[in-house]
């Protein structure tokens, strides 16, 4: 008696027989022709069915026939069993429509963790592409293992999704699409039609993994990371030559010289790692705010990534790092660093720690003194100077209060050592959250409630910056920088005006 089976190859039949496998409802007298699927030449574009068949056999123990499966699939018995209790994992590819570039879908393997004696890496009917591409991939990985597809496909720019589940971590896989081919060598090949298949992996919500961001499986298992560490830079008024040393320098640190990874993974823009220009800032409130906005649109980017990202900032302008730290806030890994003599210093790390350290409330204040410069009872507002590096923005700071702000003035300054704080975590973050308790108290300090907050400042880099993570945007604030052609002080963001002066986090 005939059965569905029987006419697998009319197109009509093929819903009806994959419900049928999924569901395990072969009888015996189909099961020799079922497994045929693996090996009939007439099967080899059947991939689906095949998965599914393979898939239930393990599934359905009525459906499970060693004799047969190892005579269609090339293998010992040993090797069934294996195969059976196998842990699977899933990874995917991007693949383009030979008839338009343009189009592309995201395709899934099936990889079957798991060393077999026979040298069977896939389905014995699958075209001779895949087989080249997998043994390559076997030679690269230098272990067997068998793998199997939910649809048809040519090419061989599947094998970097395969040789990925054979070295990631499972909840690594399911973030990304891979496209690449895999040689013997372990290194990877550029294959045809990236930027479409960029396109569709980030369409489906997945990272795309390619040539473009790793170019051997030493680098591809970099993906296996719980925290990866990138490096920001901000520089202005200096060649991208400085740019380009500052970010060989901080990439010389071991943990984050892998960066360029991660940027190929977001799609290669080598500026997500800086903000720069070559002219020094021109101290506008729109200048500031659009660079700001470039600097809060790429750590979003970056802190995309499926990780815990940890950033290595360096900054070189202390009022636009408050600004920067304003926007950070205090809820991501970060490392902070310190440019001094031509060398570059890890001085806050909060890769392990809470940044929230930095706003520790305190009485006692061992870094920073404080003085009330005077207090204006007509104004709801009062200006912070603060003065910790090697320049006295006082007098100058004070001339400009006097002349346009009218209001009452709180000056900070280091307790000892004016100018130079030792590369030492524990004083810098002190430092920082005394700043942060002073500013906190000001109202108490001046005698008056406060509305908005005017900053003059002449600090580290790093103290700006960590002193604007634990400040935030809850209060109104205006910055101010120093203008040397001008000989005085502009307004450079105040957020009443700036429209990006806001946390990204």
């Amino acid at each position: 008696m005939k059965t569905i089976f029987d006419n697998i190859q009319e197109g009509r039949n093929h819903k009806i027989i994959e419900q049928c496998i999924k569901d395990g409802s072969i009888n015996q007298d189909s099961l020799p022709y079922c497994y045929s699927l693996f090996s009939k030449t007439e099967f080899s574009r059947y991939r689906s069915l095949k998965s599914y068949f393979l898939q239930s056999i393990f599934t359905y123990d009525h459906l499970f026939n060693i004799e047969y499966l190892c005579k269609h699939l090339q293998i010992t018995e040993n090797d069934s069993y294996a195969l059976k209790t196998a842990k699977i994992k899933r990874a995917y590819f991007p693949v383009t429509s030979h008839n338009n570039g343009n189009e592309s879908e995201i395709q899934e393997l099936i990889f079957f963790d798991v060393e077999l004696e026979s040298s069977t890496l896939t389905f014995p009917n699958e075209n001779n592409h895949v087989k080249d591409a997998l043994i390559s991939v076997s030679k690269a990985l230098k272990r067997n293992f068998f793998i199997m597809f939910d649809n048809y496909f040519a090419g061989r720019s599947f094998s970097l999704a395969a040789a990925a589940a054979g070295l990631l971590k499972e909840d690594k896989l399911k973030y990304f699409a891979f496209s690449g081919e895999v040689k013997e060598n372990a290194n990877i090949a550029k294959v045809e039609n990236l930027p479409a298949k960029r396109k569709v992996s980030e369409e489906k919500d997945l990272f795309f993994v390619s040539p473009d961001s790793v170019d051997n499986l030493n680098q591809l298992t970099k993906l296996n990371a719980e925290t990866v560490d990138i490096p920001f830079i901000q520089l202005f008024g200096k060649q991208k030559t400085e740019l380009e040393k500052n970010l060989e320098k901080i990439s010389g640190n071991e943990i984050v010289n892998d960066y360029k990874i991660w940027v190929g993974i977001l799609g290669g823009d080598k500026s997500l790692v800086f903000t720069h220009t070559e002219e020094m800032l021109e101290n506008t409130t729109e200048v500031w705010d659009e660079l700001l906005l470039d600097f809060y649109e790429k750590i979003n980017k970056l802190y995309q990534l499926p990780y815990y990202v940890n950033i290595h900032f360096l900054g070189s302008l202390s009022a636009f790092a408050f600004l920067s730290g304003i926007v950070f806030g205090a809820k991501n890994k970060i490392t902070i660093h310190h440019y001094q003599d031509g060398s570059i210093f890890r001085v806050m790390d909060f890769s392990e720690k809470s940044v929230r350290l930095l706003k520790s409330k305190t009485k006692k204040y061992e870094k920073v003194k404080y003085s009330v410069g005077y207090t204006e009872t007509e104004s709801e507002d009062a200006a912070i100077v603060i003065y910790l590096a090697s320049h006295n923005p006082k007098n100058d700071a004070q001339e400009y209060i006097k002349s346009n702000l009218k209001c009452s003035m709180l000056f900070l300054c280091l307790e000892n050592n004016q100018g130079n704080i030792d590369l030492n975590e524990e004083d810098w973050i002190k430092t920082v959250a005394e700043i942060y308790s002073l500013v906190d108290e000001a109202s108490e300090l001046i005698g008056k409630s406060i509305r908005k907050y005017h900053f003059f400042m002449s600090i580290p880099v790093p103290v700006a910056f960590g002193f604007g993570m634990a400040y935030g945007d809850y209060k109104k604030i205006a910055v101010y920088n120093y203008d040397k052609s001008l000989s005085t002080y502009k307004k450079v963001a105040d957020s009443d005006l700036s429209k990006n002066l806001k946390m990204a986090f």
